[in-house]
């Protein structure tokens, strides 16, 4: 028999998502919550959106959980672990290949997955960059002598032209030229340096490290120390024939990002030789691998879920 997992009706969980409820549905009886319902308690699990900035409902996740209700909170989409005095006795989702899973089932879904790459070579790198904080201030500054020979926006300016539009995912909108005229990309991440508040050090890996994987490109990075690591350990490639891959391990982030410009500066525009092209097809193999976004699914989603509702 199923597990009911309940959802509040005006929150966006991943099990809300157009493009993933259906990984809860193949395991769970998914259902909105009613509050005239009485649910077993046995067989009910609740699900909560779980973000600071936008959450308001610690009083009803204790009221349910003080009633003896499992409660998974999720956090698959949040840039930090949230350390709350209620927590113990609740199951957190927050694992760095979320936006691997996401990105998958977006790109499936409005077949960009069939993007096929017609490279030109024209510019050096494609480097977008949407909200605007300090130290993208700073990283936009420092990259101004090579914007001419890039495909850049930062904040929206200057704007870049798409033309496949997702309304449901207003940031993953695509344009092949993007791609195609830029010889790499570089992926400036949501976050540079891992946060002082955080228990636990784990990556926070966005959908813009998946993009240029997804999109046959190759890549170097402006995000925390060990990405490059983190990609190993799922199998990637990564570019250590085009970039000295080091600045990974750089702590200090004014030195890595400054070692990451100073690469952009030296690179020469070429054609992709062909061990970049086997690692550019290697990385696109894997990231569209059905059978291992499935594995990921089971072991770090469903089996956690389905331990924790049997404790």
């Amino acid at each position: 028999m199923k597990l009911n997992l309940v959802l509040q009706p005006d929150e966006h969980t991943s099990a809300h998502s157009i493009y993933t409820e259906h990984i809860y549905k193949k395991h769970f009886n998914v259902l909105i919550w009613d509050p005239t319902t009485t649910y077993n308690k046995k067989t009910t699990i609740f699900l909560f959106y779980f973000n600071l900035a936008h959450l308001i409902k610690f009083d009803l996740i204790n009221n349910f959980h003080s009633a003896g209700y499992k409660i998974v909170l999720d956090q698959l989409h949040d840039s930090n672990k949230i350390d709350y005095d209620s927590q113990e006795g609740m199951l957190r989702l927050h694992i760095s290949d979320w936006f691997w899973i996401h990105e998958f089932y977006i790109n499936r879904s409005h077949k960009l997955n069939e993007y096929v790459p017609n490279r030109t070579y024209s510019k050096k790198a494609f480097m977008p960059m949407l909200r605007q904080n300090t130290w993208r201030d700073r990283v936009f500054d420092l990259f101004k002598d090579q914007h001419h020979d890039m495909i850049y926006s930062y904040n929206n300016s200057p704007a870049l032209n798409t033309t496949v539009e997702l309304p449901l995912v207003w940031d993953r909108s695509f344009n092949p030229m993007w791609f195609n005229e830029t010889c790499f990309s570089v992926v400036v991440e949501t976050r540079v340096v891992f946060p002082s508040d955080c228990h636990e050090k784990e990556l926070f890996v966005t959908e813009k490290t998946w993009k240029p994987i997804a999109f046959s490109h190759p890549f170097i990075f402006i995000a925390e120390p060990t990405i490059i690591s983190y990609l190993h350990s799922r199998g990637f490639e990564t570019y250590n024939n085009l970039f000295d891959e080091s600045y990974d391990l750089i702590t200090d982030p004014k030195t890595r990002i400054h070692n990451v410009y100073r690469q952009v500066v030296d690179f020469k525009k070429c054609p992709h030789d062909k061990l970049t092209l086997e690692k550019i097809d290697f990385n696109r193999n894997l990231f569209y691998n059905e059978q291992r976004v499935d594995k990921i699914i089971k072991e770090q989603i469903i089996n956690p879920i389905m331990e924790y509702a049997e404790t």
